[in-house]
């Protein structure tokens, strides 16, 4: 279930980790993290496309 105070920052919480929540656990780590992977990957685009913008003004 998403976290009650940070869920909408992506955080979820397990309360009671065992057999039967396994897979819908690892479905969501997993979606978490290719989510992390795609801001980082779109933020580290930008910023390499703002450097190169301001070497080539210069």
């Amino acid at each position: 279930m998403p976290h009650p105070v940070y869920g909408a920052l992506g955080w979820i919480s397990v309360v009671n980790p065992g057999e039967r929540t396994t897979d819908i656990v690892v479905r969501l780590l997993r979606g978490a993290h290719d989510a992390a992977r795609a801001r980082f990957a779109r933020r580290h685009a930008s910023a390499t496309d703002d450097h190169r913008q301001t070497r080539e003004n210069d």
